[in-house]
């Protein structure tokens, strides 16, 4: 069973679970985004639902905390308001009344995210492979922490995005943990992408994920990319160990192990490779010099 969590709150537990043979991904955790078409009044705006599989989402209750986005300047609110009432007009347009009024240079095009309605997330002891596609799809911006956990999935294993180009999926990740995990052989379906992947809209240089753990895992892979990191402020990769399984032949002899951009406060230690990728780290000239160790 494919589990797709918009809007939760409180806490998320997937323990001692085994999530195989999927057709889609294992879990998808991550809020959504509403795009702003009219400005109603000085606290009143309209949105709409922009992918429409989001039709008839629920987008918050009266009090919820609402954050307002506008990704060419950061994937952070750059202004928060609460919820007085919504008035659902239809399956794809609402209309939200405020308690408060609304910044003066709120516009049309700007995106709303609820922030009350994130979770705090364990995914523990659980076996997730053999499915169509990832693993885990995680966009949260509360606390997160993925362990001793066994994976081995077509495309990544824990993808991390903040998009609004297609999906629509919103929460900038931050404190995330990924500990004593088993990663082999993901990306076995051909994918040119990490084994662990954080992904924003093209081309976005601004930070989107935050204060990020990757520790004591391994990474038993075929191919060489184990991760790719980008948009990023803080990430410690400490005490993994990766190796070269020799189950298929390689599809991107060219790649590194570990591919860093539009990223800082990055740090590399007690880390054993025996892969026999040709460069281990690759880095952009927006990202700080690099030594893996």
């Amino acid at each position: 069973m494919l589990r797709i969590l918009w809007g939760c709150r409180g806490k998320v537990v997937l323990k001692n679970s085994t999530f195989n043979n999927q057709l889609d991904d294992a879990s998808n955790v991550h809020g959504t985004y509403q795009k702003i078409v009219d400005v109603l009044a000085d606290n009143k705006i309209g949105v709409r639902m922009m992918h429409h599989q989001q039709k008839g989402f629920v987008i918050g209750q009266p009090n919820d905390t609402i954050g307002l986005v506008r990704l060419e300047n950061s994937f952070f609110p750059y202004s928060k308001v609460t919820i007085k009432n919504i008035e659902y007009l239809n399956s794809r347009y609402q209309i939200i009344t405020f308690n408060e009024d609304l910044p003066k240079d709120l516009k049309a095009g700007d995106l709303i995210e609820n922030l009350s309605a994130y979770p705090d997330l364990l995914v523990q002891n659980c076996k997730i492979g053999s499915n169509r596609a990832r693993g885990l799809l995680i966009s949260n911006p509360l606390n997160t922490i993925i362990e001793n956990n066994f994976f081995n999935t077509e495309m990544e294993a824990i993808l991390i995005p903040v998009e609004s180009g297609h999906w629509f999926e919103s929460g900038n990740a931050a404190n995330v943990i990924i500990r004593n995990n088993v990663f082999q052989d993901c990306q076995h379906g051909g994918k040119n992408r990490g084994v662990i992947r954080f992904a924003t809209d093209d081309e976005n240089q601004n930070i989107a994920f935050k204060h990020i753990e990757i520790s004591n895992n391994i990474f038993n892979q075929f191919d060489n990319l184990i991760l790719q990191v980008t948009n990023t402020d803080g990430l410690k990769f400490t005490g993994n160990t990766i190796t070269n399984s020799g189950t298929f032949p390689k599809l991107y002899n060219d790649n590194p192990a570990i591919d860093v951009s539009f990223s800082k406060n990055i740090h590399f230690n007690n880390n054993i490779y025996r892969g026999d990728a040709k460069a281990i780290l690759k880095t952009d000239a927006f990202s700080q010099s690099l030594t893996f160790k």
